[in-house]
């Protein structure tokens, strides 16, 4: 067998191969043994027939073409192996036509594959880089307070002045497009923002609200902006028809030892912003850590020699919305075709959008993977066994389901390359950070760094949390939603 490999764009791979009559010769005997039970012949159960019996009954090039299938398999599989190819999926394969085939001949073919990249790291242990932990300041601790005692304020109603920024209004609105109804509320509640956001249906409700008293309505048209969504009402007139039913305001509390007693175990304002100020810290060292190991990382990448392979870029892009499709099902509880009518896309432009992340993403990996290769990194047995124990110990598993996770063999390489990435990305840091700042650990015991690129540090235990979306105290108990439009 001779075989000639050209290297393609996109780590794709031409084989061109040519298996010698001998080995074509073999194939036909394993051609036989699968023809000789596929069809049957007259006076000979199936699979028992002769085979002279059975070429002179399907004919001679039947056979010897099957039996070009058979070499033409087993030649490729070989090529690939001899020269240390991984193939990323199934090779488009140019073979001869039927009559170009003889058994005394060389059997001449082209396999065209995408292959996993040879990846070239680069010169990664030049780089220095250290985490840049900011200091928690008193303004960013009120900041916070001032959140809290928004969201802690009740909401009390105002008739002695017009709806502004911040009240909440409930209302009555029907907002039509020619014959069409966009929407029909008859009790609606929307908080007027300075900043409205862009996924508000009526543009500009905000501003249209401002100034109108409990009582009062309006019938106004508006032209719709040529980039508004869904796009089949872009550029159109809207009808609208509000009504003011009522208009609310929040009654701040005051910031006082009173009011500290309400979010927890605090006696004054003191203790209070004491453990905020020491959660904030710990929240900002949790983010910079995990800005820093994002940051090692791109920059490992950024000075390696890499080709992300479409079909690679593919499976994250399947991966990103198979994710995308639970959130929206789980958090938003609706569908993704009621998804996609309500931001105004399709899957196929949601796909394009999320392409450029996902072969950032697939370029990441392959570059950690040759970094793991040039570092010797090696996951211990042990602790592949007790993450895998860890994932099947879960309480919601039936018995069946936890055995079956138990010998899973996808299960154990998705644990065992989670861990060999964890490893490597802690073996950059060590190159890459000078001594003092590599031993970064949590309450875990688990170097903090390590698990940042991949899943949240475990925080301090302490009667105050604070999100890190809304830079609010968690658990305070609010009096009431927010607006239904956001």
């Amino acid at each position: 067998m001779r075989v000639e490999v050209e290297h393609l764009p996109e780590s794709q791979v031409q084989l061109q191969i040519e298996v010698d009559p001998d080995m074509l010769g073999q194939a036909v005997g394993k051609a036989y043994q699968r023809l000789a039970g596929r069809y049957r012949v007259p006076g000979f159960r199936p699979g028992k027939a002769p085979r002279a019996v059975l070429e002179r009954a399907i004919g001679p090039e039947v056979l010897l073409s099957e039996a070009a299938d058979i070499a033409m398999n087993d030649a490729y599989a070989q090529a690939i192996k001899e020269q240390h190819l991984h193939p990323l999926g199934y090779p488009d394969v140019q073979s001869p036509k039927s009559d170009e085939i003889a058994a005394d001949k060389p059997l001449s073919f082209t396999a065209t594959v995408y292959v996993r990249p040879h990846v070239k790291a680069g010169d990664y242990r030049s780089l220095r880089v250290a985490p840049e932990i900011p200091d928690v300041t008193t303004e960013d601790v009120d900041r916070v307070l001032q959140n809290v005692q928004e969201e802690q304020a009740p909401w009390e109603p105002v008739e002695d002045r017009p709806a502004e920024n911040d009240d909440l209004v409930t209302l009555r609105l029907l907002a039509t497009v020619g014959d069409e109804t966009l929407v029909d509320q008859d009790s609606w509640e929307y908080r007027l923002r300075e900043d409205e956001s862009p996924t508000v249906p009526i543009p500009g409700l905000s501003q249209r609200l401002a100034g109108m008293r409990t009582g009062e309505s309006k019938d106004e048209t508006i032209d719709l902006p040529e980039d508004y969504n869904p796009t089949e009402y872009a550029g159109k007139q809207m009808a609208l028809h509000i009504e003011v039913l009522r208009i609310d305001r929040k009654l701040r509390p005051e910031l006082d030892d009173s009011f500290a007693r309400t979010l927890g175990n605090f006696e004054t304002v003191d203790e209070l912003r004491a453990a905020l100020t020491q959660n904030m810290q710990a929240q900002a060292r949790r983010q910079a850590m995990d800005a820093y190991v994002e940051n090692v990382i791109q920059q490992v990448v950024a000075q390696a020699d890499v080709t992300a392979p479409p079909p690679l870029i593919d499976q994250e892009v399947d991966e990103m919305m198979r994710q995308l499709q639970e959130n929206v099902e789980r958090e938003r509880k609706i569908s993704m075709d009621t998804y996609t009518r309500v931001i105004g896309k399709t899957v196929e432009q949601l796909r394009e959008e999320a392409r450029p992340t996902a072969e950032q993403r697939v370029r990441s990996d392959l570059v950690l993977d040759a970094v793991a290769e040039e570092e010797g990194v090696e996951v211990p047995t042990d602790e592949i066994d007790a993450q895998v124990r860890l994932v099947a110990g879960s309480p919601t598993l039936s018995n069946k389901e936890r055995r079956r996770l138990l010998a899973s063999d996808d299960l154990r390489e998705r644990v065992a390359r989670r861990l060999r990435r964890r490893y490597t990305i802690n073996r950059l840091l060590e190159v890459t950070n000078p001594p003092e700042t590599t031993t970064v650990s949590d309450d875990s015991g688990e170097p903090a760094a390590a698990t940042a690129a991949e899943e949240p540090v475990a925080g301090e235990t302490s009667p105050v949390l604070v999100s890190s979306e809304t830079g609010t105290v968690a658990g305070a108990q609010e009096t009431t939603s927010d607006q239904q439009s956001e």
